[in-house]
């Protein structure tokens, strides 16, 4: 076998052991994922508010496949993501492409956008 045949299988392995390497490390981690940023919800049925950290939103979005994730008070899959307002402690969804909404909508306060996500 020539050296340019046997690089190739090198990197090849390499690529593959590095890829495996990354995704098994992920998964081990997995019980720190839970302890990770929190992120904040709003139902739009039953007005509840609530947050879930990053781990659960990819776990429920990997097995339900959706974008709005389902209301811990309801159970109904109505909930879509929010800012967190500091004034009144209530979530506010966001608004257009994923935006801070300028006003709390309970309180009427001034969101800070690089806050609530």
């Amino acid at each position: 076998m020539g050296n340019g045949v046997k690089i190739g299988v090198l990197i090849v392995v390499l690529g593959a052991a590095g890829y495996f390497g990354w995704k098994n490390s992920r998964a081990i981690s997995g019980g720190n994922d839970f302890d990770s940023p929190k992120t904040f919800w709003s139902c739009t049925e039953c007005k509840a508010d609530f947050e879930m950290s990053l781990g659960e939103v990819r776990k429920t979005r990997e097995k339900l496949g959706a974008e709005m994730m389902t209301c811990p008070k309801c159970s109904k899959n109505a909930a879509l993501s929010a800012a967190h307002c500091e004034k009144c402690g209530r979530n506010s969804p966001f608004v257009g492409h994923g935006e801070v909404p300028k006003n709390c909508m309970h309180c009427k306060a001034v969101m800070n956008p690089g806050r609530g996500k």
